[in-house]
């Protein structure tokens, strides 16, 4: 019997798999459109070089904002394409999809998540929480009446979550992630040093020298932008202290998300917590240092999960064999 096609369908990606085929395959979750007659222009990796930089009369975005769908038509749009890439879909053919839906969502955007993947050309959508996805994709026994805790980094947004007994104690979101790290680096350098840059142009900077420990130096390289004063273009060098301090904002918000979960879970599942640490995982939990700002600022040992950016999509797989759990 086929077992169910996993999908993650996250902010910047969207990962789609099967566990019985081992491979999982990551399509940016990006679209660009005729903005005038609606007409598919390109999907996700053809459409990613196209945000900020389209023309008049092109529209290109991305479907799903902070976990949640933005545009409702072109998320459809785009994951029908996905499905058909990964000869998920065809004639007579329509999957079973497991899900994640994150914590924090309205009854309103959790059917909407759900309706896009039908209209998609899923026959049928059964939904697992997020946390606990990504906890099993960490390698996390959550069926033990012992706390423990996933936080995940992503594009969009930060989930952080306390588990026991294979259910979701406390759990916490924030709009803070890759997408608000970009833009942090984006304000940074417009204000240190009067340039203007993408935040195409600042995610590659992050992924290159970014850092969130200030003792971690990656060196410095050489950006081209636009001076804010006269409008010409310009270069400048930037270094990893540049882009820590850029990010310091945002990751103070990622340790108070981490603290208010803890805040929230039971004093004895906290205790637990306190003694074993917590796990890592997402897009963005590989950021040189995160760990270690995350260890020192709470005090508790902090793992990054092996794979982290699929730990979702392989938690999807293991719980479509416990349905009765999830």
């Amino acid at each position: 019997m086929t077992s169910p096609l996993a999908v993650d369908l996250g902010t910047t990606h969207t990962r789609i798999s099967r566990k019985e085929h081992v491979l999982i395959q990551r399509f940016p979750s990006a679209v660009a459109i005729n903005a005038r007659t609606g007409e598919q222009l390109a999907i996700g990796k053809d459409a990613l070089p196209m945000l900020g930089r389209t023309p008049a009369g092109v529209r290109a975005c991305r479907p799903l904002q902070y976990s949640a769908v933005a545009d409702y038509d072109l998320a459809v749009m785009m994951l029908h394409t996905f499905f058909k890439q990964a000869q998920a879909i065809g004639f007579l053919q329509r999957p079973t999809v497991i899900a994640s839906v994150p914590h924090g969502l309205t009854e309103v955007e959790t059917r909407a998540l759900e309706d896009v993947m039908r209209d998609a050309g899923a026959r049928a959508v059964s939904l697992v929480p997020h946390a606990v996805a990504a906890a099993l994709g960490a390698g996390l026994n959550i069926s033990s009446p012992h706390g423990s805790m996933i936080v995940d980094v992503g594009g969009g947004t930060t989930k952080a979550a306390v588990l026991c007994y294979d259910g979701v104690i406390s759990a916490k979101s924030s709009r803070v992630a890759g997408d608000e790290f970009d833009r942090a680096i984006v304000s940074h350098l417009r204000a240190a040093y009067g340039v203007a840059i993408g935040e195409q142009t600042a995610a590659a900077l992050k992924c290159r020298i970014g850092s969130a420990h200030p003792a971690i130096d990656r060196g410095a390289v050489t950006v081209s932008g636009r001076d804010v004063q006269n409008g010409l273009a310009t270069t400048v060098e930037i270094s990893s202290a540049d882009v820590c301090e850029a990010l310091r904002k945002p990751i103070g918000r990622i340790v108070r998300l981490v603290r208010l979960t803890l805040e929230a879970a039971p004093p004895e599942l906290s205790a637990d917590i306190s003694t074993t640490g917590l796990i890592l995982c997402g897009e963005s939990a590989r950021l040189p240092g995160l760990a270690k700002v995350l260890a020192n600022s709470t005090g508790i040992r902090v793992t990054t999960a092996k794979e982290s950016g699929d730990c979702v999509i392989r938690g999807l797989e293991l719980a479509a064999e416990r349905p009765s759990r999830s």
